[in-house]
C-alpha cells in the first residue's frame, strides 16, 4: 500500500494521524526471507486446533526479546509498560484479526537481567512486599527471591482467568504458598512438571498422593472395608472417579475427611464434611492435596537444576488441578507468600482453560543479548524454560545489544562467531532440542540505532548476520529494519514522554505507535490475517 500524500517528511504527526494510518507504512518484498512464512507449520497447527471446541487447546507463543519488546529501558519508565509492549499489541491484534481469545496476563522475570529496579516498577499488575530481584536469571530477567518469611508478592490480572500456572526454580531451598483474592487459605497445586538440568524434557509427574481404598457413606460417616494402596488422613479430599472412553473422566467429589472415627488409616469409620450416601461398596480415591510449594523439588540429578510448574484451577472434573477456592472464572489477584526464605520464582501465567484460545508469553529484559539465552553456563538455563512451556511458535527479536560491543570481542566477525554457537543452542533442532523440539522459530531483523551508539557499518553486519542465520537453519525473518527505514518517508520522529509522541523515543526504544506498528507487521509477516 502507497504511502498517503497527506503525510510529508518532515512535519509533526500527531498520534490519532498515527493510530488511523498504521497500515501505510509501505511493505516492500524485503520484510520477510523468500522462506514462505506458512511453512510455520506447528504454529499454524495449533492455531487450528483454536478452531475446534475443545477446552483446553492452546496455542503458546514465546517472545525472546531485549529492552525494545519488554517496553522498558531508562528514559520511558511507565508501571504500565509490559502492558504496552509490542507482544502485548501482537496478542490484541490477533484477537481482532482472528476473534480468537488470546491470553497475555503473565508474568515472568523481574524485566532487568542485572541487580537493579524490580519488575513491579513497570508492571502496573505487580504488587510487592519483602521480595527482591535475585542473583538467578531466567526468562524475562532475574528471578524474585525473598528470605523474609511472611513477605508477599501478588500479581492482578488485565482478563478474566480460571486457571494459573506458577513456575518457580526447583532448587535452592524454601517455600511459598498461593492464595487468590485475599483468601487466608492456600490454593492446592497438586501437579507438577519441570524441566531436567540437563535436558529441557518437560516430563509430569504428581506430587500429591492417592489412597485407594473401597467404602460405603452414609450422611457424614465414611465406612472403609479395604484399602488397596496408601494410607487415609484427615484432610484428604475423597471422591469416585471413572474413566470411560464414551465420556471421559467423571469425577464425584464426597467432600473432605474431618476427623478419624474408628479408622486409623486403613478400614473402618471416618467422618466427612459433606454428607452423602453411597448404599454400596464402591472404589474410591482419597488425594492429600500440595499447598506449599518447595524450593526443595530435587536434591541431586535433574530435579536439582529445574524449572518446576505448579497449576491450580477453579473446581471441576479435572483431577488434581482444581480447587474450589479459586472460585469462578474473573479478574483475580494472585498472592505468592513466603512460608521458608530463599525460594526463586520466575513468575504466574493466568487463563481462561474453558476457551480455546493463544497464551502470549513475554520473555524480554533489559540488556538481554544471545548470550544471555544461550550459554548455557549457569542453572537454570533460559532454555530449559521450553520444557515446560513448550511454545508453537519462538519469536526471536534479540541482536541489538550484541551489535553494540560485539559480545565482548575485538570484531563483529568474532562476536557473531560467538553469537553463531548461541543461537544454535537457543533455535536447537527439530523435534530434538532448543526451541524447535517444541515449535516453529522466526527471527527479527533488529532496525539502526543511533550512530553515535553503534557505528554503521558494524550494524550492517549485524542485521546481515541475523538474515544469514535465519536463512542458513530455513527459518523465516522479519526484516524490521527494511521496515524502519520506510518511516523516513512519513516524517517520523522522536517524541517525548509524557507529550505527545512520536514513533520512537530515542531512536532504539518506541512509544506506544512504534510497538503497535512493530505489531502490526509481525501480524502481516506471519500470515494471520
Amino acid at each position: 500500500m502507497g504511502v498517503p500524500n497527506t503525510f510529508v517528511a518532515g512535519t509533526t504527526i500527531s498520534s490519532s494521524q498515527m493510530n488511523a494510518n498504521f497500515n501505510n507504512v509501505t511493505e516492500t518484498a524485503a520484510l520477510t526471507s523468500g522462506i514462505d512464512p506458512r511453512q510455520l507449520l506447528m504454529w499454524r497447527d495449533g492455531l487450528t486446533r483454536q478452531n475446534i471446541a475443545n477446552p483446553g487447546n492452546f496455542a503458546r507463543i514465546a517472545v525472546l526479546g531485549d529492552s525494545r519488546a519488554s517496553s522498558y529501558f531508562g528514559g520511558y519508565v511507565y508501571t504500565s509498560n509490559s502492558l504496552r509492549s509490542w507482544p502485548v499489541a501482537l496478542a490484541k491484534r490477533l484477537n481482532r484479526d482472528t476473534g480468537l481469545a488470546v491470553a497475555y496476563d503473565s508474568w515472568w522475570g523481574a524485566t532487568r537481567g542485572v541487580a537493579g529496579t524490580v519488575g513491579e516498577t513497570t508492571d502496573s499488575r505487580i504488587a510487592n512486599s519483602g521480595w527482591s530481584q535475585g542473583t538467578t536469571k531466567g526468562p524475562g530477567g532475574a528471578l524474585f527471591n525473598t528470605a523474609s518469611v511472611g513477605s508477599t508478592l501478588s500479581f492482578t490480572t488485565a482478563q478474566a482467568i480460571d486457571t494459573i500456572d506458577v513456575i518457580y526454580y526447583g532448587a535452592g531451598g524454601g517455600s511459598f504458598t498461593v492464595s487468590v483474592d485475599g483468601g487466608t487459605t492456600p490454593l492446592n497445586t497438586s501437579r507438577v512438571s519441570w524441566s531436567g538440568g540437563g535436558v529441557d524434557g518437560g516430563r509430569t509427574e504428581s506430587p500429591f498422593t492417592n489412597t485407594a481404598f473401597t467404602a460405603t457413606i452414609s450422611g457424614t460417616v465414611m465406612t472403609v472395608s479395604a484399602v488397596a494402596s496408601g494410607t487415609l488422613a484427615v484432610g484428604q479430599r475423597i471422591r469416585k472417579v471413572v474413566i470411560t472412553p464414551a465420556t471421559g473422566t467423571t469425577v464425584t467429589e464426597y467432600g473432605t475427611i474431618s476427623t478419624l472415627g474408628t479408622g486409623t488409616g486403613g478400614t473402618g469409620t471416618y467422618n466427612m464434611s459433606a454428607s452423602n450416601t453411597v448404599g454400596s461398596a464402591t472404589a474410591m480415591i482419597g488425594t492429600t492435596l500440595a499447598t506449599t510449594m518447595s524450593c526443595n523439588f530435587g536434591t541431586s540429578g535433574d530435579n536439582s537444576t529445574s524449572y518446576v510448574r505448579r497449576r491450580v484451577m477453579a473446581s471441576g472434573t479435572n483431577l488434581g488441578f482444581d480447587d474450589t477456592n479459586f472460585g469462578a472464572a474473573g479478574v483475580k489477584t494472585i498472592t505468592l507468600k513466603s512460608t521458608v526464605g530463599g525460594c526463586n520464582v520466575l513468575g504466574v501465567a493466568g487463563y481462561n482453560s474453558a476457551n480455546p484460545q493463544v497464551q502470549m508469553h513475554q520473555l524480554s529484559w533489559v540488556g538481554a543479548t544471545t548470550a544471555s539465552w544461550g550459554d548455557g553456563t549457569t542453572a537454570p538455563t533460559a532454555m530449559q524454560f521450553w520444557g515446560v512451556m513448550r511454545p508453537d511458535l519462538t519469536i526471536i527479536d534479540i541482536g541489538t545489544n550484541d551489535m553494540t560491543d560485539n559480545l565482548g570481542q575485538a570484531s563483529a566477525a568474532a562476536g557473531q562467531a560467538l553469537a553463531t554457537t548461541y543461537l544454535d543452542t537457543i533455535v536447537g533442532v527439530r523435534g530434538i532440542s532448543g526451541a524447535l523440539r517444541y515449535g516453529d522459530v522466526m527471527f527479527v531483523v533488529p532496525f539502526d540505532q543511533a550512530v553515535s551508539v553503534v557505528a554503521q557499518d558494524q550494524q550492517i553486519s549485524w542485521q546481515n548476520f541475523i538474515r544469514d542465520y535465519a536463512t542458513s537453519k530455513g527459518l523465516p525473518y522479519y526484516d524490521m529494519q527494511a521496515r524502519m527505514v520506510s518511516y523516513a518517508n512519513i516524517g517520523l520522529s522522536n517524541g517525548t514522554k509524557g507529550t505527545e509522541p512520536g514513533w520512537y523515543a530515542d531512536g532504539t526504544h518506541f512509544y506506544d505507535p512504534g510497538h503497535q506498528d512493530y505489531a502490526n507487521g509481525l501480524a502481516r509477516a506471519v500470515d494471520w490475517m
